[in-house]
């Protein structure tokens, strides 16, 4: 049994095909900035990314940096989906 590790610019990729996917499905209007929780996507070599999940860890570690107030520079991984256009806090209704 092997354990795959799926990069970050594997996972970059997917969220920029789910957004020009959902651009394409929805013609005239600007992607919303999120990505479902269940989203994930089967690689080529089989591996499945659970891009959702590993977007929603994202998120957390976002809130706690923010939180803590100890460290005010993004990462490099928030840097980057800040440039994708990710909606980091969503309203409950």
């Amino acid at each position: 049994w092997e354990v795959r590790t799926i990069g970050l610019d594997k996972y970059i990729g997917e969220i920029v095909e789910y957004k020009k996917k959902w651009e394409t499905e929805h013609p005239g209007k600007k992607w919303d900035g999120r990505v479902p929780r269940r989203y994930s996507v089967t690689l080529n070599d089989g591996t499945k990314a659970n891009v959702g999940r590993w977007v929603g860890k994202q998120k957390k570690k976002r809130k706690k940096r923010l939180k803590d107030g100890s460290d005010t520079t993004e990462s490099p991984v928030e840097k980057r989906l800040n440039e994708i256009g990710i909606l980091w806090k969503v309203r409950k209704k």
